[in-house]
C-alpha cells in the first residue's frame, strides 16, 4: 500500500479536520472502545485506499512506565473527522495494543 504522508509545517494542510480534533478523536475513541491506558499522539497527515486521513499514534501510558510507549496508530478521516476502522481491523488493534502492553512490562 502506497502512503503519502504531507510534511509542510508552513502550509494549512487540505483537510477540513484540524489536527487537534482528529487527536481529540482518537483520544477519545481509544479510551471508549481499547484501552484506557492509551493516549494519542501528534497525528500526520497520510493519503490511504481510504483517502486523507490523520495518521494518530496510540501511545501505551500507565503508570508502570517511564515514559509514553507506541503501541498503535488509529487513522481518523481527515474531511469527516470519524475513525476509519472496521471491526475487524479494531480487534486487530486491540491485540496489537495488548501485544505492546506485555512486551513493556516484561
Amino acid at each position: 500500500m502506497m502512503l503519502w504522508m504531507y510534511q509542510s509545517k508552513t502550509q494549512n494542510p487540505p483537510s477540513k479536520i484540524p489536527r487537534e480534533v482528529a487527536q481529540a478523536t482518537a483520544a477519545t475513541f481509544a479510551a471508549q472502545q481499547l484501552a484506557d491506558i492509551l493516549q494519542a499522539g501528534t497525528p500526520y497527515l497520510v493519503t490511504t485506499g481510504n483517502g486523507l486521513c490523520w495518521r494518530v499514534p496510540l501511545l501505551l501510558s500507565h503508570p508502570a512506565l517511564f515514559t509514553p510507549t507506541p503501541a498503535a496508530t488509529l487513522d481518523i478521516n481527515a474531511q469527516t473527522g470519524q475513525p476509519v476502522l472496521t471491526a475487524e481491523q479494531q480487534h486487530t488493534l486491540m491485540l496489537q495494543i495488548y501485544q505492546a502492553f506485555r512486551q513493556v512490562l516484561r
